[in-house]
């Protein structure tokens, strides 16, 4: 891997200083800056999980060799099924680590569901928009899936507002935030814009 000259700050690698100036003359390569391996690894969680879902197998195994046929083979299915879930967990991590899209489409779905249920903070932030009195041109950074929609939901507000600006740096939320929308029949223009807050 070659780097121009860049400033590498606050990386979170052990044998890396916290300020490291790179010189563009000299071509670089992470072994020659003495980056740890550990930094694009796998999660720690993956692997501990892992090694969980072994020392159970090798566990049972141990604890039961001198057990009845029937007691090994009954502790050994359980294991082994406990096992596959927690490897499949290690695996599912794994992928959200690796791929992108995947993490964020899964995270727009998480959000996407639980904004189906109404919570206890849904009274306080609706009651602040309600005093805030919110109307005209509106733009909300981290709209999400559209929490603060179900607030404009048979309110007056709602019919006075011209524009919806959402700044969402997901684009999977666009969809989400558009079929809210519709759902709370609220009819104000809606703007997505895949930006961060602070751009």
């Amino acid at each position: 891997v070659k780097l121009d000259s860049v400033s590498i700050q606050h990386l979170r690698c052990p044998n890396l200083t916290n300020h490291t100036t790179i010189n563009h003359n000299k071509p670089q390569t992470l072994k020659s800056l003495n980056m740890c391996s550990n930094c694009l690894a796998i999660p720690t969680i993956t692997l501990k999980l892992l090694a969980t879902a072994f020392a159970l197998l090798y566990g049972q195994r141990q604890l039961t060799k001198n057990s009845h046929k029937w007691t090994r083979r009954v502790t050994f299915t359980v294991t082994a099924l406990i096992s596959l879930a927690i490897s499949a967990i290690s695996i599912f991590l794994i992928v959200l680590h690796f791929n992108d899209d995947f993490r964020r489409r899964f995270f727009v779905n998480f959000c996407a569901i639980s904004n189906l249920k109404p919570t206890p903070l849904d009274e306080h932030r609706c009651s602040i928009l309600q005093e805030g009195n919110v109307t005209g041109k509106i733009i909300e950074f981290g709209p999400g899936p559209g929490t603060n929609f179900k607030c404009f939901e048979n309110s007056t507000s709602a019919h006075m507002i011209e524009h919806y600006v959402a700044v969402e740096p997901n684009a999977h939320f666009e969809g989400v935030l558009k079929k809210e929308k519709g759902d709370r029949g609220l009819e104000f223009p809606l703007t997505h814009v895949g930006l961060k807050g602070e751009q």
